[in-house]
């Protein structure tokens, strides 16, 4: 059996302050227990998070969202989750399905009111194309949403500057 690489998310402790690592970054779905974890070079602190860049942040909500999308569960907080990895407010998701009003849009994130079949495959598949990604395939017929960590590895390069070197333990 072929020996597995560490994951990238390992980092040796302890760190100094201001070095780039690799950390994960976690996306929690609502609360739904689905969590997304994503790791991401980011800028090391003394007794904080570490600091990633907004843009690696967002590509990697993107690529959640749009994993999130392609499962093809319908659902309030899964909608939530995606509207906000496109940046779009409730109003601003109205005004893109055309035909609802904010009120519509609320009531679907809150659970009181089902989303409609069309409304939610006009937003899956702008956060698959967003992502550069095939659209939705199908609608589950089974979900699940059994609460979980979810790895995804969005296209992100890497910065050249490594930082200074860590000193041996």
């Amino acid at each position: 059996m072929p020996v597995l690489p560490k994951p990238p998310g390992t980092v040796i402790y302890p760190v100094r302050p201001g070095m780039y690592i690799v950390a994960d970054f976690y996306m929690p779905v609502g609360t739904t227990g689905i969590t997304f974890v994503a790791a991401l070079q980011g800028l090391s602190t003394a007794a904080g998070p570490t600091i990633f860049a907004a843009t690696d942040q967002d590509a990697a909500l993107v690529r959640a969202a749009s994993t999130l999308a392609r499962w093809g569960i319908i659902d309030g907080q899964f909608f939530a989750f995606i509207r906000g990895a496109l940046k779009m407010s409730q109003a601003d998701a109205a005004a893109f399905i055309g035909g609802v009003t904010v009120a519509d849009v609320q009531a679907w994130e809150a659970g009181t009111v089902p989303i409609p079949r069309d409304n939610w495959i006009m937003l899956a598949d702008e956060v698959c194309r967003v992502d550069a990604r095939p659209g939705l395939e199908n609608l589950a017929l089974a979900p699940d949403r059994r609460a979980r960590l979810i790895r995804v590895f969005p296209d992100i390069p890497q910065r050249s500057d490594p930082g200074p070197a860590v000193p041996p333990c």
